[in-house]
């Protein structure tokens, strides 16, 4: 197969979470990335929890609701990426009759657990 009929789309970039938080720094120590495959079956409500570290992913498929402490919802649809937000407190839901699917890359290190339950 040809190089030139390689495609490469970016689905995000961005310095801010969803919320348009700004990022935080990386986390010092030694680098560690863990990439998940998240399976959220039909009219799941997800615990409220955090995470100390950047993190995104993909929605491989359904549709997924994120929702901030303070009532701030975002719905993420199949393949939309999302920068989740980092160090405040949220859950997700899925709403439909579908499992919903999510590739996630956590960016953190060998000491920092990656969420933390609320």
């Amino acid at each position: 197969m040809q190089s030139n009929s390689v495609k490469v789309e970016k689905l995000i970039e961005s310095t801010t979470s969803w919320d348009g938080t700004s990022l935080p720094s990386y986390p010092d120590g030694q680098p560690k990335i863990s990439v998940m495959k998240i399976i959220i079956p039909p009219h799941t409500h997800l615990e409220k929890h955090h995470h100390l570290v950047i993190n995104a992913g993909v929605i491989i498929k359904g549709e997924l609701t994120v929702i901030l402490e303070n009532g701030k919802e975002q719905v993420f649809s199949e393949g939309e990426a999302i920068i989740e937000v980092v160090g405040k407190i949220h859950y997700g839901e899925n709403r439909t009759d579908e499992n919903v699917i999510l590739l996630m890359f956590y960016a953190g290190n060998e000491t920092l657990p990656l969420t933390e339950q609320q």
